[in-house]
């Protein structure tokens, strides 16, 4: 990587850097300010029903490599990808890997500056360009700041936002020679780079790198004819180990996907037949419709399997989930357990306006493990509204009194 690049890397690690210390510092001026904990709160849902153990199936194929090659994804997991697409390539050694990840990243930097060079050069621009440095900057330390990770996004929107800073600056020939140097670079290594065997999509369907062995035991179609003796043999057998040489991940094709679970006659009881249900599942919270009840030969177990053609947000999720099947669902403003108080038999919160906590009473509507949701309006800001920092903890407090 040239001394330009560098150079430009180091402002930008610079920025990310001052900012970061500029919002630490506020944060500890914030902290000292105040002498009690607040948190905002918002309208929200709790979907209240019982749980079962289960596992998500789909019409699914491993993707495999030759053996002893050493492979390079290309997607993300859970990216679609169309029929002919290659979506990973494979190399004879490590270092013919490395070798093409560096052109990689020559190409990379090569858009970047290329992207940059057609940024109009006028005041203006110089402006929306700080304010854009700025915006990207505080993003970055907030995210760092709370124990994320920054995105490669991100870092390269940064980059170009600087070269083009650069540009506005009157630095031109420098990003010219710039563009220059990385083209040279990129043709020389194009001339040294080892071929790849491309690994081409069949047809069009969602990558994963989660395969877990499973796809080599349980047949799409023969599980919609299981009984409950199937299932029960498939689940006691376990999956197949995954040969870790070939394997790469699998491909998941058609949005329908089925989750099947073994529950006791009494709760299968409460979910019919053909019906539609509401399951939260990794998050996310889907309509599923009950394919199939198998019982037992007792009668005292059934497996069920639920149908759905809406996908997860995250296909790669873990196979066996805690899922719950709703049964009630309540709305109301979530406030943590120590935020409740009771002045003169009357439930309420008390809310930071300012610098004085005013109370604000609220009915209970659910009681969650470490929170409640209690009622609250969008309209009337003597109950409690949307954003309202409610008080959590402390103690002596009293309607008007000064905080800090």
């Amino acid at each position: 990587m040239s001394k330009a690049v560098i150079r430009f890397l180091a402002v930008a690690v610079t920025t990310v850097l001052a900012v970061a210390l500029g919002y630490m510092a506020y944060l500890a001026v914030d902290v000292n300010r105040r002498t009690v904990q607040t948190v905002n709160v918002s309208p929200v849902t709790a979907d209240v029903g019982f749980s079962l153990d289960a596992m998500i199936f789909y019409r699914e194929a491993l993707v495999l490599k030759e053996r002893g090659q050493t492979c390079h994804v290309l997607v993300q997991d859970g990216e679609k990808v169309g029929r002919g697409e290659s979506f990973a390539v494979s190399f004879s050694s490590a270092a013919d890997m490395e070798e093409y990840l560096e052109l990689e990243s020559l190409r990379d930097s090569f858009a970047l500056v290329t992207a940059s060079r057609g940024t109009k050069t006028d005041s203006a621009t110089l402006r929306e360009l700080n304010s854009k440095i700025y915006g990207v900057s505080r993003e970055l330390s907030s995210v760092s700041g709370q124990g994320g990770l920054v995105s490669r996004e991100s870092e390269d929107k940064l980059l170009e936002l600087m070269l083009s800073r650069e540009l506005c600056l009157g630095n031109g020939n420098e990003i010219s020679a710039l563009s220059d140097a990385l083209k040279a670079k990129i043709n020389a290594a194009q001339e040294q780079s080892p071929a790849g065997q491309f690994i081409v999509a069949e047809k069009s369907g969602y990558f994963s790198g989660l395969a877990d062995g499973w796809e080599q035991v349980i047949n799409l179609d023969r599980l919609l004819e299981f009984d409950f003796e199937d299932y029960s043999a498939a689940m006691k057998a376990g999956p197949l180990s995954i040969d870790t040489d070939r394997v790469v991940g699998k491909m998941i094709y058609g949005y329908t996907w089925y989750l099947c679970t073994v529950t006791d006659a009494e709760t299968a009881g409460y979910i019919g037949l053909g019906k539609d249900v509401d399951v939260v599942i990794a998050g996310d919270e889907r309509t599923l419709e009950v394919k199939s009840k198998k019982y037992s030969a007792d009668g005292t177990q059934v497996f069920i399997i639920f149908e759905c053609h809406m996908p997860l947000s995250d296909i790669s999720v873990e196979r066996e989930q805690r899922v719950t099947v709703v049964s009630d669902t309540y709305e109301g403003f979530r406030v943590p357990n120590e935020a409740i108080r009771v002045e003169d038999g009357v439930t309420g919160v008390y809310v930071l306006e300012g610098i004085r906590a005013e109370f604000k009473p609220v009915e209970i509507i659910y009681t969650g493990e470490g929170y409640y949701l209690v009622s609250g309006s969008d309209t009337d800001r003597d109950e409690l509204f949307t954003n309202d920092a409610v008080i959590v903890g402390g103690k002596g407090l009293y309607d008007g009194k000064v905080i800090g």
